[in-house]
């Protein structure tokens, strides 16, 4: 202000001076105009001069400021020359501009590790705060509006008064060093797109931090950068080389062993021991929760046992975000504060410091990699990070090889277990020991384990147990399609698999309770269609099934049906073979027995015609002699009939006249009939009082009843009390039919019930029959729905038994 009023003083001084000197020359009115004029003129070009004198200064000015800061850019180009560390360059900065900040800032170079997410004090210069370089704070400590700006913006934070900031009092006792600043100013450092830093200036006076000092220290800011960057590069490049023959021996210990095991073993030891730390583990998912699965540990360092669950904040967080978590002080990271990544009964234990890295194997998150430190927190650097980075790719990788490995050796295992399997059931032509083999190969080939095999009943359409096969406890005899494994497999016609099998939705109530925890079954396919189901279960608690077992179980499936197939074709074959053989045999024995049975009759019918004809009889002889000729008739009558019958019987022609019948009443008449023609045989009725009248044909059964007695008296040649038995069992009649007759061999008990079927022994050749009884008797009640049998004892007896069903079911 002065020197304005200096330059508009002059001109107004000369211009009284001028007027002066003309004020004898004009008149008054003149003189005043003059005045006036000259004056203006004078304020005027005193105003301009001023102005244009104004900016000559700022001109001046300026140009000093640029050689000064000219000056001060030469000084830290020739400090910053030359191979330097990060520390030497911080400290040259801030040397190089002690000169431009006023005594009372304190200046701090931040060094950003972002693979750490932290900040490190490189150098610190001015004020009254000691330096600390070295120190390591975690990025989360700085307030969230300034972390976006320096971090994510790379722009400047500045605060006049940091008691109006909200977040300053949480940044102080992260940061106790500014618990005195009232005046903030952060400048990023950033060098090709990089950030590589900040600088910091503090001051303990509000609004202290000017703006052009501000400009000044962010263009000097940009050379250290360069230099700081540099400075890094090379670090980071003799770290990397560091690094990288870390990394190679311990690659060396894993690949120079493919036991995934040892594998991981060598990992861990090699890493903790060169990174110094308590403790490293691996952790993985198990029954969908995070548990220690390899641990190493130092000495005198208490080890976290494996299968440790529900304790693993930090591998649950990496988990969560599928990168590295480095953590300096559990204790106070509020990252750990979220109660759902679980207990922090660890880190109460003293362990305060960790670093997780995320392990991916085939594409996938396979585990976590951690490392510890124990009573007492670190600052984890990113050497340490990149370290323990690169031991997890190599890891990986060395677990791919050993995993790719022990497959093509479980693979060929497999397959030699199955050709192995597929010979021993191609082996065997019997069905029986083919069925009995394939079950043991099955449950053998899927590791642990029994095995069960169905077959598809189309007229029941029902699944059934192998009848020749002997049950375990608990599996059903029968399932429907969709109903258990076995179902769900012969529905789907795909493999199922079941690793949870008490909860899994379609268990079968049986098997449930029969402990099952895990089973696989394949459908057996013939022709695209499914035949039947073979099953592998195990109550093994942990016993796994997957899709390999599934594959290798098809494969034994195939083949195994094929084997079955073919035995039960060569037995078809071999029970034909025996069929034609015992038709062959039954030919010769019709022939013997119509030579025998039929030749009796006629030569009786021959002999008594003969004597009527040549013979003078009295009618009272020749009556008898055509009576006896009658007989013989009747008898050829009679086993003509049943060979008839008997066939019309096999091929489903006879049909049945059903009425509801007393079937008591039956075996009362046709006792009572053959007690009056056989004293020496005493016959016993054991009638159960409450028999249900049943619908049968009558007169059939009488004839089975009849046929039966008939032959217990023909067969008890000695006598003998024979004992008739009616009860009612279930939803049967059972009819018992008991002698003490000569009884029947074990190995004749059902050839006795074929046609034309006779026993050869010494003491059954002189009793007459056509062996065609029985075979008409079982086939009547087989009509009726039931079933006919012997039980024999030879020398004690037999008892022939038939079933009758009290509701009438139609049979073909």
């Amino acid at each position: 202000m002065r020197r304005r009023s200096l330059f508009v003083a002059v001109p107004v001084v000369y211009a009284v001076t001028v007027y002066l000197a003309l004020a004898n020359t004009q008149t008054r009115a003149e003189e005043v105009e003059v005045l006036i004029l000259v004056i203006g003129t004078s304020v005027v070009a005193g105003l301009v001069a001023w102005r244009f004198a104004n900016r000559l200064e700022v001109a001046r000015a300026q140009a000093e400021q640029g050689r000064g800061e000219l000056a001060i850019v030469g000084q830290l180009s020739a400090r910053l020359s030359g191979p330097l560390t990060p520390p030497e360059v911080a400290s040259q900065f801030l040397a190089g501009i002690a000169d431009v900040l006023p005594s009372s800032v304190t200046a701090t170079l931040l060094q950003y590790e972002e693979a750490a997410e932290s900040i490190k004090i490189l150098a610190q210069q001015g004020g009254s705060v000691a330096p600390r370089p070295g120190i390591v704070y975690p990025i989360g400590a700085l307030p969230p509006t300034m972390r976006a700006l320096l971090i994510g913006e790379h722009k400047s934070f500045v605060a006049d008064d940091t008691s109006l900031i909200p977040d300053w009092a949480a940044l102080v006792a992260e940061i106790p060093i500014l618990a005195h600043a009232r005046s903030f100013a952060a400048l990023p450092l950033v060098s090709r797109s990089r950030l590589i830093g900040a600088l910091t200036l503090v001051d303990e006076r509000p609004s202290a931090i000017g703006r052009d000092l501000l400009q000044l220290v962010a263009l000097l800011g940009q050379y250290v950068a360069g230099a700081l960057h540099n400075a890094l590069s090379i670090a980071e490049a003799d770290s990397r080389a560091d690094r990288e023959a870390v990394v190679n021996r311990i690659s060396q210990r894993i690949y120079s062993n493919l036991d995934p095991d040892a594998v991981v073993r060598s990992a861990l030891e090699e890493l903790g021991t060169e990174l110094e730390v308590s403790r490293v583990l691996i952790t993985g998912t198990k029954d969908g929760e995070l548990s220690v699965i390899h641990e190493w540990h130092a000495a005198g360092v208490e080890p976290v046992p494996v299968g440790t669950h529900g304790s693993l904040p930090l591998s649950a967080l990496a988990t969560r975000e599928g990168r590295t978590i480095a953590v300096r002080d559990a204790r106070v990271d509020a990252r750990l504060k979220d109660l759902t990544l679980g207990s922090h009964a660890l880190i109460e234990g003293g362990t305060l410091a960790s670093v997780a890295t995320p392990i991916g194997l085939e594409g996938q998150l396979s585990g976590i990699l951690v490392l510890d430190q124990v009573d007492a927190p670190r600052a984890w650097t990113s050497q340490e990070i990149r370290l323990l980075e690169a031991v997890a790719r190599e890891l990986r990788t060395a677990l791919e090889a050993a995993h790719l490995l022990q497959a093509w050796e479980r693979e060929s295992q497999r397959m030699l277990a199955l050709h192995r399997a597929s010979a021993i059931v191609a082996a065997e032509t019997d069905p029986t020991n083919v069925l009995r083999d394939v079950l043991e190969a099955a449950g053998t080939l899927v590791g642990r384990g029994s095995a069960s095999l169905y077959r598809w009943d189309e007229r029941a359409r029902l699944l059934r147990h192998a009848d020749n096969v002997e049950p375990e406890r608990g599996v059903p005899l029968v399932l429907r399609a969709g109903e258990g494994i076995s179902g769900q497999a012969f529905l789907t016609l795909k493999p199922v698999i079941v690793n949870d099998y008490a909860h899994w939705e379609h268990a079968v109530a049986s098997t449930r309770e029969a402990g099952w925890r895990a089973a696989i079954a394949v459908p057996l396919l013939r022709g695209g269609q499914a035949v039947g189901v073979l099953t592998v279960r195990s109550t093994y608690p942990l016993a796994r099934f997957d899709e390999e077992d599934a594959r290798l179980l098809g494969l034994f499936g195939d083949q195994a049906l094929a084997a079955l197939t073919t035995a039960e074709l060569l037995e078809q074959q071999r029970l034909a073979v025996e069929q034609l053989e015992r038709l062959n045999a039954a030919k010769s024995n019709f022939v013997s027995i119509v030579s025998h049975e039929f030749r009796t009759p006629l030569t009786g019918i021959q002999g008594f015609s003969e004597l009527i004809r040549d013979e003078d009889l009295t009618p009272a002889e020749m009556k008898e002699y055509a009576g006896d000729i009658n007989a013989d008739a009747q008898r050829l009558n009679r086993m003509i009939t049943e060979m008839l019958d008997l066939d019309r019987m096999e091929s489903g022609k006879m049909t049945l006249s059903r009425e509801r019948t007393d079937v008591n009443a039956i075996v009362t008449e046709a006792a009572e009939r053959l007690a009056s023609n056989s004293p020496r045989h005493p016959i016993q009725l054991n009638l159960e009082p409450q028999l249900p009248l049943i619908d049968i044909d009558k007169d059939k059964i009488n004839q089975v009843v009849l046929n039966l007695l008939s032959n217990a008296v023909k067969y008890s040649p000695g006598g003998g009390k024979i004992v008739i038995t009616t009860r009612v069992e279930g939803d049967l009649v059972h009819v018992f039919v008991r002698d003490s007759g000569l009884g029947i061999p074990a190995d004749s008990l059902e050839k006795v019930f074929e046609r034309y079927s006779r026993l050869e022994s010494g003491a059954t050749r002189y009793i007459q029959g056509t062996g065609l009884g029985l075979p008409i008797a079982r086939q009547i009640i087989q009509m009726h729905g039931g079933n006919a049998w012997v039980e024999s004892t030879v020398g004690e007896g037999s008892v022939f038994q038939f079933t009758l069903p009290l509701v009438a079911v139609a049979t073909a």
